[in-house]
């Protein structure tokens, strides 16, 4: 038997965040038109968002796609079409359709996009969802800068790392959680000031203790060592044998 008043309370309870991200960091307006996108994984949160949607506009595309066997795959070509035809679309598929050419396209003809994948109800529930991201997009911008008008990037860190990255010519990415005008692009709740090294001139090591995003990773219990030649690992290194084999296998 179903508890109709847990279910409803559950509801309840992810209503906040899911109007925070449309809201405030989809900046979804009454006259827009939405897309959702998501997969057998992510269906019932899809769903969620579907119907505090409607709160806010009624053009809205409901897409649940075949299962993505990994980030940056290409969803099919009718979702691709009304990505098109779409102000904000919010991908909610278990792997991240960012780096695919039909989020690539979107955004070019002007829509905003929040990737979230693998979204689930205890990452809707924690708070660092309701994070105002706007209150820090200064410092984001501030840091894109300085990566803009930078030359190299040398890290340094007490566990091992010691790698350079020339960054000469190369534009910051400011990423600060949230999508405003036609063509942004935005993860909450991450929010990050990137840049691309240029190829090939990147030389040291990197010392990863921390975390891999792979499902068959993710968080490390052993450190994981990358050798960096001209811009490509050469060696991954690890006491875990099993990190090794699956980094070569990518």
């Amino acid at each position: 038997m179903v508890d109709n008043s847990k279910s409803a309370q559950l509801i309840n309870t992810l209503n906040k965040p899911i109007h925070h991200l449309l809201k405030s960091c989809g900046n979804l307006k009454n006259h827009e038109t939405l897309s959702i996108i998501c997969d057998f994984s992510t269906k019932n949160i899809a769903k969620s968002f579907e119907r505090e949607a409607y709160k806010i506009t009624n053009k809205i595309f409901f897409f649940e796609i075949p299962n993505l066997k990994k980030h940056g795959e290409e969803p099919p070509k009718k979702v691709a079409n009304t990505m098109l035809k779409s102000n904000l679309i919010i991908s909610l598929c278990y792997y991240s359709l960012a780096h695919s050419q039909a989020r690539l396209k979107a955004t070019q003809n002007g829509a905003k996009f929040l990737s979230m994948p693998s979204y689930s109800k205890d990452l809707l529930k924690d708070p660092s969802v309701l994070f105002n991201y706007r209150s820090r997009a200064h410092i984001v911008r501030k840091v894109t800068d300085i990566l803009t008008e930078g030359s190299a990037i040398h890290i340094k860190t007490k566990a091992g790392t010691n790698i350079l990255l020339d960054i000469k010519g190369r534009i910051g990415n400011y990423c600060p959680g949230f999508v405003e005008k036609p063509g942004d692009l935005g993860s909450p709740p991450d929010i990050e000031s990137n840049i691309s090294p240029i190829e090939y001139k990147s030389e040291g090591k990197i010392v990863i203790d921390g975390s891999i995003p792979l499902p068959q990773i993710g968080l490390l219990t052993d450190v994981v060592i990358l050798t960096i030649k001209k811009g490509r690992v050469i060696k991954f290194e690890s006491e875990n044998l099993q990190y090794i084999k699956i980094l070569n296998s990518i």
